[in-house]
Protein backbone atom coordinates (compact mmCIF):
# COMPACT_ATOMS: atom_id res chain seq x y z
CA UNK A 1 0.00 0.00 0.00
CA UNK A 2 1.35 3.38 -0.97
CA UNK A 3 1.09 6.11 1.64
CA UNK A 4 1.00 9.86 1.72
CA UNK A 5 4.02 11.61 3.12
CA UNK A 6 4.19 14.42 5.60
CA UNK A 7 5.95 17.71 5.16
CA UNK A 8 9.39 17.60 3.55
CA UNK A 9 11.77 20.49 4.19
CA UNK A 10 13.46 21.36 0.93
CA UNK A 11 15.69 24.12 2.21
CA UNK A 12 16.36 26.55 4.99
CA UNK A 13 17.85 30.01 4.97
CA UNK A 14 20.86 29.09 7.04
CA UNK A 15 24.58 29.30 6.46
CA UNK A 16 26.33 26.25 5.08
CA UNK A 17 29.39 26.84 7.23
CA UNK A 18 28.48 23.91 9.46
CA UNK A 19 28.34 21.61 6.48
CA UNK A 20 31.56 22.51 4.69
CA UNK A 21 34.98 23.63 5.85
CA UNK A 22 36.52 26.28 3.63
CA UNK A 23 39.63 28.43 3.61
CA UNK A 24 39.62 32.19 3.78
CA UNK A 25 40.88 32.48 0.21
CA UNK A 26 40.83 30.22 -2.82
CA UNK A 27 43.24 27.30 -3.10
CA UNK A 28 44.97 27.69 -6.41
CA UNK A 29 45.03 25.10 -9.14
CA UNK A 30 48.77 24.37 -9.31
CA UNK A 31 48.66 24.11 -13.10
CA UNK A 32 47.58 27.72 -13.45
CA UNK A 33 48.99 29.45 -10.38
CA UNK A 34 51.30 31.61 -12.45
CA UNK A 35 48.54 32.73 -14.82
CA UNK A 36 45.79 33.60 -12.35
CA UNK A 37 46.38 35.53 -9.11
CA UNK A 38 45.17 34.14 -5.80
CA UNK A 39 41.94 35.71 -4.53
CA UNK A 40 42.75 37.18 -1.15
CA UNK A 41 40.05 37.90 1.42
CA UNK A 42 40.06 41.54 0.26
CA UNK A 43 39.66 40.51 -3.37
CA UNK A 44 36.83 38.15 -2.42
CA UNK A 45 35.06 41.10 -0.80
CA UNK A 46 35.59 43.29 -3.86
CA UNK A 47 34.51 40.49 -6.20
CA UNK A 48 31.42 39.87 -4.07
CA UNK A 49 30.37 43.49 -4.51
CA UNK A 50 30.52 43.14 -8.30
CA UNK A 51 28.72 39.80 -8.16
CA UNK A 52 25.99 41.41 -6.04
CA UNK A 53 25.47 43.88 -8.89
CA UNK A 54 25.22 40.98 -11.33
CA UNK A 55 22.64 39.28 -9.12
CA UNK A 56 20.54 42.44 -9.00
CA UNK A 57 20.68 42.60 -12.78
CA UNK A 58 19.65 38.95 -13.06
CA UNK A 59 16.74 39.49 -10.66
CA UNK A 60 15.44 42.37 -12.78
CA UNK A 61 15.70 40.39 -16.01
CA UNK A 62 13.60 37.58 -14.53
CA UNK A 63 10.81 39.90 -13.38
CA UNK A 64 10.94 41.82 -16.68
CA UNK A 65 10.84 38.55 -18.67
CA UNK A 66 13.89 39.79 -20.60
CA UNK A 67 15.37 36.53 -21.84
CA UNK A 68 18.15 38.06 -23.91
CA UNK A 69 19.40 40.27 -21.08
CA UNK A 70 19.20 37.37 -18.66
CA UNK A 71 21.17 35.03 -20.89
CA UNK A 72 23.81 37.73 -21.25
CA UNK A 73 24.65 37.17 -17.56
CA UNK A 74 25.96 33.66 -18.36
CA UNK A 75 29.62 32.89 -18.97
CA UNK A 76 30.73 31.31 -22.27
CA UNK A 77 31.83 28.31 -20.17
CA UNK A 78 28.26 27.66 -18.96
CA UNK A 79 27.11 24.35 -20.42
CA UNK A 80 23.92 23.63 -22.39
CA UNK A 81 22.09 22.42 -19.28
CA UNK A 82 22.79 25.75 -17.53
CA UNK A 83 21.52 27.71 -20.51
CA UNK A 84 18.37 25.58 -20.65
CA UNK A 85 17.71 25.97 -16.91
CA UNK A 86 18.21 29.73 -16.98
CA UNK A 87 15.96 30.10 -20.02
CA UNK A 88 13.22 28.08 -18.34
CA UNK A 89 13.60 30.23 -15.20
CA UNK A 90 12.65 33.38 -17.13
CA UNK A 91 9.82 31.86 -19.15
CA UNK A 92 8.45 29.97 -16.13
CA UNK A 93 8.54 33.02 -13.88
CA UNK A 94 6.34 34.93 -16.29
CA UNK A 95 3.92 32.05 -16.88
CA UNK A 96 3.45 31.09 -13.24
CA UNK A 97 3.17 34.73 -12.21
CA UNK A 98 6.14 35.54 -9.98
CA UNK A 99 5.69 38.96 -8.39
CA UNK A 100 8.93 38.72 -6.39
CA UNK A 101 12.25 37.33 -7.54
CA UNK A 102 15.51 38.29 -5.85
CA UNK A 103 18.96 36.74 -5.94
CA UNK A 104 21.34 38.00 -3.26
CA UNK A 105 24.57 36.97 -1.58
CA UNK A 106 24.01 34.89 1.56
CA UNK A 107 25.66 36.27 4.66
CA UNK A 108 28.43 35.83 5.63
CA UNK A 109 30.02 35.84 2.17
CA UNK A 110 32.42 32.89 2.07
CA UNK A 111 34.22 31.37 -0.90
CA UNK A 112 33.00 27.77 -1.13
CA UNK A 113 35.06 26.78 -4.16
CA UNK A 114 36.19 23.13 -4.01
CA UNK A 115 39.95 22.53 -4.21
CA UNK A 116 41.20 23.09 -7.74
CA UNK A 117 37.95 24.71 -8.89
CA UNK A 118 39.05 28.31 -8.62
CA UNK A 119 40.09 28.51 -12.28
CA UNK A 120 37.83 27.76 -15.24
CA UNK A 121 39.20 28.03 -18.77
CA UNK A 122 42.04 30.17 -17.44
CA UNK A 123 39.70 32.60 -15.69
CA UNK A 124 39.24 33.24 -11.98
CA UNK A 125 36.23 31.48 -10.47
CA UNK A 126 34.43 31.62 -7.15
CA UNK A 127 31.53 29.64 -5.69
CA UNK A 128 29.15 31.42 -3.34
CA UNK A 129 25.88 30.66 -1.58
CA UNK A 130 23.09 32.66 -3.18
CA UNK A 131 19.83 33.25 -1.35
CA UNK A 132 16.81 33.30 -3.63
CA UNK A 133 13.51 34.90 -2.66
CA UNK A 134 10.41 34.46 -4.80
CA UNK A 135 6.66 34.75 -4.47
CA UNK A 136 3.87 33.54 -6.75
CA UNK A 137 1.27 36.27 -7.03
CA UNK A 138 -2.06 35.50 -5.27
CA UNK A 139 -0.76 32.14 -4.00
CA UNK A 140 2.17 32.70 -1.63
CA UNK A 141 1.43 34.51 1.62
CA UNK A 142 5.14 34.82 2.39
CA UNK A 143 8.23 34.78 0.21
CA UNK A 144 9.63 31.39 -0.72
CA UNK A 145 13.29 31.29 0.34
CA UNK A 146 15.90 28.90 -1.01
CA UNK A 147 19.60 28.66 -1.74
CA UNK A 148 21.71 27.95 -4.78
CA UNK A 149 25.47 27.48 -4.77
CA UNK A 150 26.53 29.41 -7.83
CA UNK A 151 29.92 29.48 -9.50
CA UNK A 152 30.93 32.75 -11.14
CA UNK A 153 33.76 33.27 -13.65
CA UNK A 154 35.61 36.53 -14.28
CA UNK A 155 35.56 36.96 -18.06
CA UNK A 156 36.67 40.02 -20.01
CA UNK A 157 36.63 42.21 -16.92
CA UNK A 158 33.18 41.14 -15.65
CA UNK A 159 31.72 38.39 -13.50
CA UNK A 160 29.36 35.93 -15.21
CA UNK A 161 27.45 32.86 -14.05
CA UNK A 162 29.11 29.56 -14.88
CA UNK A 163 26.69 27.17 -13.13
CA UNK A 164 25.29 25.95 -9.82
CA UNK A 165 26.52 22.38 -9.54
CA UNK A 166 30.02 22.72 -8.05
CA UNK A 167 28.96 21.43 -4.61
CA UNK A 168 26.42 18.80 -5.67
CA UNK A 169 28.90 15.99 -5.02
CA UNK A 170 28.81 16.79 -1.29
CA UNK A 171 25.03 17.12 -1.14
CA UNK A 172 24.71 20.88 -1.64
CA UNK A 173 22.82 20.84 -4.90
CA UNK A 174 20.66 23.86 -4.13
CA UNK A 175 16.94 24.15 -4.77
CA UNK A 176 15.53 24.66 -8.22
CA UNK A 177 11.83 24.76 -9.02
CA UNK A 178 10.21 22.21 -11.30
CA UNK A 179 9.67 24.80 -14.03
CA UNK A 180 13.41 25.49 -14.04
CA UNK A 181 14.50 21.86 -14.14
CA UNK A 182 12.19 20.66 -16.93
CA UNK A 183 9.90 21.87 -19.67
CA UNK A 184 6.53 22.16 -17.95
CA UNK A 185 2.89 22.97 -18.56
CA UNK A 186 1.11 25.32 -16.15
CA UNK A 187 -2.63 25.27 -15.46
CA UNK A 188 -3.76 28.26 -13.40
CA UNK A 189 -7.16 28.67 -11.75
CA UNK A 190 -8.43 31.11 -9.13
CA UNK A 191 -7.52 28.83 -6.20
CA UNK A 192 -5.15 26.32 -7.82
CA UNK A 193 -2.05 26.45 -9.95
CA UNK A 194 -0.73 23.13 -11.23
CA UNK A 195 2.80 22.90 -12.65
CA UNK A 196 3.98 19.66 -14.17
CA UNK A 197 5.76 17.61 -16.77
CA UNK A 198 2.71 15.38 -17.23
CA UNK A 199 0.34 16.01 -20.14
CA UNK A 200 -1.78 19.13 -20.13
CA UNK A 201 -4.89 16.96 -20.03
CA UNK A 202 -3.65 15.27 -16.86
CA UNK A 203 -2.71 18.59 -15.25
CA UNK A 204 -6.14 19.98 -16.09
CA UNK A 205 -7.76 16.92 -14.51
CA UNK A 206 -5.64 17.40 -11.39
CA UNK A 207 -6.67 21.05 -11.20
CA UNK A 208 -10.31 19.92 -11.29
CA UNK A 209 -9.68 17.31 -8.60
CA UNK A 210 -7.85 19.83 -6.43
CA UNK A 211 -10.76 22.27 -6.65
CA UNK A 212 -13.10 19.46 -5.56
CA UNK A 213 -10.67 18.59 -2.74
CA UNK A 214 -10.63 22.22 -1.55
CA UNK A 215 -14.44 22.22 -1.36
CA UNK A 216 -14.41 19.07 0.75
CA UNK A 217 -11.44 20.19 2.85
CA UNK A 218 -13.13 23.45 3.79
CA UNK A 219 -16.11 21.52 5.12
CA UNK A 220 -13.78 19.72 7.55
CA UNK A 221 -11.40 22.60 8.32
CA UNK A 222 -13.15 25.45 10.18
CA UNK A 223 -9.96 27.41 10.88
CA UNK A 224 -8.29 30.09 8.70
CA UNK A 225 -6.01 29.08 5.84
CA UNK A 226 -4.62 30.64 2.65
CA UNK A 227 -7.40 29.28 0.42
CA UNK A 228 -5.05 28.71 -2.52
CA UNK A 229 -2.61 25.96 -3.38
CA UNK A 230 0.32 25.24 -5.71
CA UNK A 231 0.60 21.65 -6.94
CA UNK A 232 3.80 20.31 -8.54
CA UNK A 233 3.45 17.25 -10.77
CA UNK A 234 6.73 15.68 -11.91
CA UNK A 235 5.68 12.86 -14.22
CA UNK A 236 8.60 10.53 -13.44
CA UNK A 237 10.14 9.42 -10.16
CA UNK A 238 13.59 10.67 -11.18
CA UNK A 239 12.10 14.14 -11.72
CA UNK A 240 10.49 14.00 -8.28
CA UNK A 241 13.78 12.99 -6.65
CA UNK A 242 15.66 15.77 -8.40
CA UNK A 243 13.05 18.29 -7.28
CA UNK A 244 12.72 17.43 -3.58
CA UNK A 245 16.10 15.68 -3.00
CA UNK A 246 14.55 13.16 -0.60
CA UNK A 247 16.23 11.19 2.16
CA UNK A 248 13.60 8.44 1.82
CA UNK A 249 12.36 5.96 -0.77
CA UNK A 250 9.75 8.02 -2.65
CA UNK A 251 8.27 4.93 -4.32
CA UNK A 252 6.36 4.14 -1.10
CA UNK A 253 4.45 7.43 -1.16
CA UNK A 254 1.78 9.03 -3.29
CA UNK A 255 2.14 12.74 -2.45
CA UNK A 256 4.21 15.14 -0.39
CA UNK A 257 3.92 18.61 1.06
CA UNK A 258 7.18 20.48 0.71
CA UNK A 259 8.10 23.63 2.54
CA UNK A 260 10.90 26.04 3.27
CA UNK A 261 11.86 27.37 6.68
CA UNK A 262 13.09 30.92 7.11
CA UNK A 263 15.30 30.92 10.21
CA UNK A 264 16.69 34.41 9.77
CA UNK A 265 14.43 35.79 12.53
CA UNK A 266 13.18 32.67 14.29
CA UNK A 267 11.16 29.92 12.61
CA UNK A 268 8.79 30.73 9.78
CA UNK A 269 7.42 28.07 7.46
CA UNK A 270 7.03 29.60 4.02
CA UNK A 271 5.54 28.66 0.65
CA UNK A 272 4.32 25.09 1.24
CA UNK A 273 3.62 23.14 -1.95
CA UNK A 274 1.86 19.88 -2.74
CA UNK A 275 4.07 17.59 -4.82
CA UNK A 276 2.49 14.55 -6.45
CA UNK A 277 4.20 11.20 -6.86
CA UNK A 278 2.43 10.97 -10.18
CA UNK A 279 3.37 7.38 -10.90
CA UNK A 280 1.35 6.35 -7.84
CA UNK A 281 -1.29 9.07 -7.69
CA UNK A 282 -2.55 8.54 -11.25
CA UNK A 283 -3.30 4.88 -10.47
CA UNK A 284 -5.90 5.85 -7.87
CA UNK A 285 -9.59 6.45 -8.54
CA UNK A 286 -10.72 10.09 -8.69
CA UNK A 287 -12.38 9.70 -5.28
CA UNK A 288 -9.18 8.34 -3.76
CA UNK A 289 -7.12 11.12 -5.35
CA UNK A 290 -9.42 13.66 -3.69
CA UNK A 291 -8.85 11.91 -0.32
CA UNK A 292 -5.11 12.24 -0.85
CA UNK A 293 -5.38 15.89 -1.86
CA UNK A 294 -7.52 16.68 1.23
CA UNK A 295 -4.78 15.10 3.36
CA UNK A 296 -2.13 17.27 1.70
CA UNK A 297 -4.31 20.38 1.94
CA UNK A 298 -4.43 19.81 5.70
CA UNK A 299 -0.63 19.86 5.73
CA UNK A 300 -0.71 23.04 3.63
CA UNK A 301 -3.08 24.72 6.06
CA UNK A 302 -1.46 23.54 9.27
CA UNK A 303 2.25 23.46 8.55
CA UNK A 304 2.71 27.19 9.03
CA UNK A 305 1.72 26.63 12.69
CA UNK A 306 4.29 23.86 13.13
CA UNK A 307 7.71 24.21 14.71
CA UNK A 308 10.98 22.33 15.03
CA UNK A 309 9.54 20.11 17.80
CA UNK A 310 6.33 19.13 15.99
CA UNK A 311 6.44 15.32 15.68
CA UNK A 312 5.46 13.51 12.49
CA UNK A 313 2.59 11.77 14.24
CA UNK A 314 1.03 15.19 14.91
CA UNK A 315 1.39 16.22 11.25
CA UNK A 316 0.03 12.94 9.94
CA UNK A 317 -2.55 12.40 12.65
CA UNK A 318 -4.07 15.82 12.08
CA UNK A 319 -4.16 15.31 8.30
CA UNK A 320 -5.76 11.86 8.55
CA UNK A 321 -8.25 13.08 11.16
CA UNK A 322 -9.37 16.01 8.99
CA UNK A 323 -9.56 13.82 5.88
CA UNK A 324 -11.85 11.45 7.76
CA UNK A 325 -14.17 14.31 8.73
CA UNK A 326 -12.79 14.95 12.25
CA UNK A 327 -14.31 11.93 14.03
CA UNK A 328 -14.08 11.54 17.80
CA UNK A 329 -13.59 8.60 20.15
CA UNK A 330 -12.60 8.04 23.77
CA UNK A 331 -11.41 4.44 23.58
CA UNK A 332 -8.76 4.82 26.24
CA UNK A 333 -5.07 5.65 26.61
CA UNK A 334 -3.17 7.27 23.77
CA UNK A 335 -0.76 5.08 21.83
CA UNK A 336 1.84 7.23 20.10
CA UNK A 337 3.37 5.66 16.97
CA UNK A 338 7.08 4.98 16.43
CA UNK A 339 8.34 8.05 14.58
CA UNK A 340 11.04 6.31 12.57
CA UNK A 341 8.49 4.05 10.88
CA UNK A 342 6.92 7.03 9.08
CA UNK A 343 10.04 7.25 6.92
CA UNK A 344 11.81 3.90 7.09
CA UNK A 345 9.04 1.36 7.66
CA UNK A 346 7.61 -1.07 5.17
CA UNK A 347 4.41 -0.09 3.39
CA UNK A 348 2.39 -2.04 5.97
CA UNK A 349 4.27 -0.44 8.88
CA UNK A 350 3.82 3.03 7.41
CA UNK A 351 0.08 2.43 7.07
CA UNK A 352 -0.04 1.21 10.68
CA UNK A 353 1.62 4.32 12.14
CA UNK A 354 -0.59 6.60 10.04
CA UNK A 355 -3.62 4.83 11.50
CA UNK A 356 -2.17 5.14 15.03
CA UNK A 357 -1.58 8.85 14.51
CA UNK A 358 -5.14 9.37 13.28
CA UNK A 359 -6.48 7.35 16.22
CA UNK A 360 -4.49 9.53 18.63
CA UNK A 361 -6.10 12.70 17.28
CA UNK A 362 -9.51 11.02 17.30
CA UNK A 363 -9.13 10.09 20.97
CA UNK A 364 -7.95 13.58 21.89
CA UNK A 365 -11.01 15.02 20.14
CA UNK A 366 -13.31 12.55 21.87
CA UNK A 367 -11.93 13.22 25.34
CA UNK A 368 -11.15 16.95 25.21
CA UNK A 369 -13.30 18.45 22.48
CA UNK A 370 -13.32 18.94 18.74
CA UNK A 371 -10.87 21.87 18.91
CA UNK A 372 -8.29 19.98 20.98
CA UNK A 373 -6.24 18.33 18.18
CA UNK A 374 -5.65 21.65 16.41
CA UNK A 375 -4.97 23.44 19.70
CA UNK A 376 -2.40 20.77 20.60
CA UNK A 377 -0.73 21.10 17.20
CA UNK A 378 -0.45 24.86 17.64
CA UNK A 379 0.92 24.60 21.18
CA UNK A 380 3.66 22.22 20.06
CA UNK A 381 4.51 24.38 17.05
CA UNK A 382 4.78 27.53 19.14
CA UNK A 383 7.75 26.06 21.06
CA UNK A 384 10.45 27.45 18.79
CA UNK A 385 13.05 28.57 21.32
CA UNK A 386 12.22 26.44 24.33
CA UNK A 387 14.69 24.43 26.37
CA UNK A 388 14.01 20.73 26.76
CA UNK A 389 13.50 17.58 24.74
CA UNK A 390 10.68 17.06 22.26
CA UNK A 391 8.93 14.86 24.84
CA UNK A 392 9.15 17.70 27.37
CA UNK A 393 7.62 20.12 24.85
CA UNK A 394 4.86 17.60 24.02
CA UNK A 395 4.18 17.05 27.71
CA UNK A 396 3.85 20.78 28.29
CA UNK A 397 1.51 21.17 25.31
CA UNK A 398 -0.66 18.27 26.46
CA UNK A 399 -0.95 19.75 29.94
CA UNK A 400 -1.97 23.11 28.46
CA UNK A 401 -4.66 21.60 26.21
CA UNK A 402 -5.91 18.59 28.20
CA UNK A 403 -4.83 19.20 31.78
CA UNK A 404 -3.00 15.85 31.82
CA UNK A 405 0.65 14.89 31.39
CA UNK A 406 2.08 12.74 28.63
CA UNK A 407 2.63 9.92 31.12
CA UNK A 408 -0.95 10.10 32.38
CA UNK A 409 -2.43 10.02 28.88
CA UNK A 410 -0.34 7.12 27.59
CA UNK A 411 -0.35 4.74 30.54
Amino acid sequence: MTSRSGPVVRCAAVSVLAAIVVTSGITMDSTSADAVPVLSELNVERSAAKIAELLQQRSETVLNADVDAHMATLAPSAGPSVWATESRLVFGAETIGLVTYVEALAEPVVDLSPPGANVIDGNRAITLEIKRTMRIGDFDERDHISSLFMTFVHVDGAWKLHGDHALSSIGLAGDRELWELYDTEIVRRETVVVVGTASRARLTALADLTEDAIDRFERSWPWPWAGRVVVMVPARSEELERLIQPMIDVSKFVAFTTLSVDRSEGWFVVAPRIVAQEGNLALRSPARQIDILVHELTHMASVTASGPATPLWAHEGLAEWVTAGRPSSNKGALELPDLHLFRTGSSAEIRQVYDQAADTMQRIAGSFGDEAPWELFQHIGAAVRVAGTNDHILDRALRAVTGFTLEELTR
